[in-house]
């Protein structure tokens, strides 16, 4: 009976939320719809609006389906201490040729509560980690920002998790969206990578495109050199962080015809 109980009072609640979510995400039982969520929450200055407001319609709708909904799976949740821990051991991926970057490799050790920025990096064991803090614990300063890959994330948990932490995972696991409120202790995710040859990081910083000098990888506490950045496997054993470029055609002049003779 007590079950019954629990999951009628689950039904109510999570049907609820995902009324919410289905108003945000699609415009249905006369709700804005996904540009004008978007549109709100750029207003809030809660940026990329839209990443944002998949992330809180994904989340609602997922309130009644054990954290999962059509195309989208939010996380479960690990407690996080004044140390942040290293990312738990995964299978590695060894489906495409390649390592990751020396610079990405290792847990920094100065990496604490407090310490200012993004931290990313590869573990030994296979797994990578996310981690983000600030230096006062009496202000709130978001981080938000997505993961992308033509291969796939698994293995995706949030770590911290005050109540108010957003991790979901895209339908085909290309995509990992967040959003991380944050009061000076850690939060974060791990996750690991399947068949994927490198992935691309976009980080915000209370809605704006974080500065390559707040972003640390790896032990060295090296600096990307652009915000969007990917990781890239190289061939051999090491290897450097490539920044996006652009994709450029040259085009060869045409030929020149030689002037008439005079002679």
């Amino acid at each position: 009976m007590r079950n019954v109980g629990l999951f009628a009072t689950r039904a109510v609640l999570g049907g609820y939320l995902a009324v919410h979510g289905a108003q945000k995400l699609f415009g249905s039982f006369g709700g804005p719809g996904l540009d004008a969520t978007a549109a709100g929450f750029e207003a809030m200055g809660m940026r990329p609006g839209k990443a944002m407001a998949v992330l809180a319609g994904a989340s609602e709708l997922g309130g009644n389906v054990e954290g999962s909904v059509p195309g989208a799976t939010t996380t479960t949740v690990v407690a996080e201490s004044l140390v942040p821990s290293a990312p738990p051991a995964v299978a590695p991926d060894n489906c495409v040729a390649g390592a990751w970057p020396d610079v990405a490799e290792g847990r920094p050790a100065t990496l604490l509560a407090g310490s200012d920025g993004a931290y990313l990096w590869h573990d030994p064991d296979g797994g990578w980690a996310l981690r983000v803090t600030h230096a006062s614990l009496q202000d709130r300063v978001i981080f938000s920002g997505s993961l992308t890959t033509s291969g796939k994330f698994l293995d995706v948990q949030l770590i911290g998790g005050g109540g108010n932490d957003i991790v979901v995972v895209g339908p085909a696991k290309h995509t990992i969206l967040f959003r991380f409120v944050n009061y000076g202790l850690v939060d974060g995710l791990d996750f690991s990578t399947h068949c994927s040859r490198g992935f691309t990081v976009k980080l915000y910083i209370e809605g704006q495109l974080a500065s390559t000098g707040s972003v640390h990888l790896g032990q060295s506490l090296g600096n990307p050199t652009s915000n969007p950045f990917t990781v890239e496997r190289v061939r051999g054993t090491s290897g450097a962080l490539l920044q996006v470029l652009p994709t450029t055609t040259v085009t060869a002049p045409p030929p020149t015809t030689p002037a008439p003779s005079t002679s």
